[in-house]
C-alpha cells in the first residue's frame, strides 16, 4: 500500500507495507462501518474479493501476479519514450523529428519484427503535445529495441537521459527472459532502485506514474511465481486483437454471433490448410496406448473432423 507521496520519494519493496489476508480481511470489515466511503479510499478496497472462497487461495497473499505487458512494454516504456525523445529533439537539439522518421523509414526489419513495426512516422503533437506515442505493447517494444540502432549515434555517451533509458531497457531485458532465479531477481531489484533514482533526477518536474511504482514488485514475484512471461497477457491480448478487428465490420444486431462465425470460419480454413497445427509436429502425453485411426473406437468422428487424416494414422487412446 502506498500513496502518491510515497511512490515519489521511496525506490524498495521493503519501504512498503504489503497487504495480507489478514489486513485485507481487516480492511474489508471497515467497510461495514460508518465512514465506509473513506476508508475505501484510504485503503484501496471496495469489497471482498469472490476469489477467497476458491480454498487454499486467497487475492492478498501475492498470488494475483502483476502484469508485465501492462506495466512495461504499455506503460513505462511509452511513457520513458517520449519524455526522452521530447528533451532530445526540444531541448537538446540532438536530432530533428524528421531525422528520426527518416531513420525509422528506411530501416529494415526482421522476420519476426514485421507484424510489430512502429508507425512510419511520429506527428510533432506525438512526441511534443499531450497526444500519446500511440503504439501497442508489442510495437512500443521493437521501437525501444531498435532506438538505440537509429539515434545512438547522435547521443553522448555521458548523457544521464540516455542512460536512464538503457537501464529501461536493461529492466525490459530480464524481467521479460524465460528462464529466471533468485540472483537475477536480485539484479533486477538493483537495476529497478537505480532507474528510479536516475529518472528523478533527469526529469525533476514529471511525477512517476503508479505503472512506474509496480516495477518494484517484479523481483519479488518472480521469486515466489517464476518468468514473468508465464503469467503475462501478452498472447491473450494477441489472440483479442482478431476479434477487435472483426467486430468493426460484423453484424451489430448480433455482435457476438457475427465475430465467433467469423473466428470459426477462420480457424476451419487453417485446419484445411493445415496451417494452425502441423500434425507431424504433434507430440501426445501419457496415453493408454496407441491405436491407428482404422482401428479407434470413434473413428467416424475423427475422419470426419479431419478429413485429410489417412486412416492408418497412428494415434493416442
Amino acid at each position: 500500500m502506498a500513496t502518491d507521496k510515497m511512490i515519489q520519494r521511496k525506490f524498495n519493496e521493503s519501504e512498503f507495507t504489503l497487504r495480507s489476508p489478514h489486513s485485507h480481511e481487516y480492511h474489508c470489515s471497515l467497510l461495514l462501518g460508518n465512514f465506509a466511503e473513506h476508508d475505501s479510499i484510504t485503503y484501496g478496497v471496495n469489497h471482498d474479493s469472490v476469489l477467497n472462497d476458491i480454498p487454499d487461495f486467497n487475492a492478498a497473499n501475492g498470488q494475483m501476479p502483476q502484469d508485465a505487458m501492462h506495466i512495461l512494454p504499455e506503460g513505462v516504456l511509452p511513457f520513458e519514450l517520449k519524455l526522452m525523445l521530447k528533451v532530445f529533439v526540444s531541448d537538446k537539439h540532438y536530432f530533428e523529428l524528421d531525422d528520426l522518421n527518416e531513420r525509422l523509414n528506411r530501416f529494415v526489419f526482421g522476420r519476426n519484427e514485421s507484424r510489430t513495426k512502429p508507425p512510419k512516422a511520429f506527428e510533432r503533437k506525438h512526441v511534443m503535445g499531450d497526444a500519446s506515442l500511440r503504439l501497442s505493447a508489442s510495437q512500443a517494444w521493437t521501437f525501444a529495441t531498435i532506438l538505440p540502432l537509429l539515434i545512438g549515434h547522435k547521443i553522448p555517451e555521458d548523457d544521464l537521459n540516455w542512460e536512464c533509458y538503457l537501464l529501461l531497457l536493461e529492466i525490459l531485458q530480464v524481467s521479460t527472459a524465460k528462464v529466471s532465479s533468485v540472483p537475477s531477481s536480485h539484479y533486477l531489484a538493483a537495476l529497478i532502485n537505480q532507474y528510479h533514482q536516475l529518472f528523478v533526477h533527469c526529469y525533476p518536474g514529471v511525477k512517476l506514474i503508479p505503472k512506474t511504482h509496480y516495477l518494484l514488485h517484479f523481483p519479488n514475484q518472480i521469486c515466489r511465481l517464476g518468468p514473468l512471461v508465464t503469467s503475462w497477457c501478452m498472447r491473450m491480448e494477441a489472440k483479442n486483437s482478431y476479434f477487435k478487428k472483426a467486430g468493426r465490420i460484423a453484424n451489430f444486431k448480433n455482435i457476438a454471433f457475427s465475430v465467433a462465425s467469423r473466428h470459426q470460419r477462420l480457424i476451419c480454413g487453417y485446419l484445411q490448410a493445415n496451417k494452425f497445427f502441423g500434425y507431424d509436429e504433434l507430440q501426445c502425453g501419457p496415453c493408454q496406448g496407441l491405436l491407428s485411426v482404422s482401428a479407434h473406437p470413434k473413428r467416424d468422428k475423427i475422419l470426419c473432423f479431419l478429413q485429410d487424416l489417412h486412416p492408418d494414422t497412428v494415434i493416442s487412446q
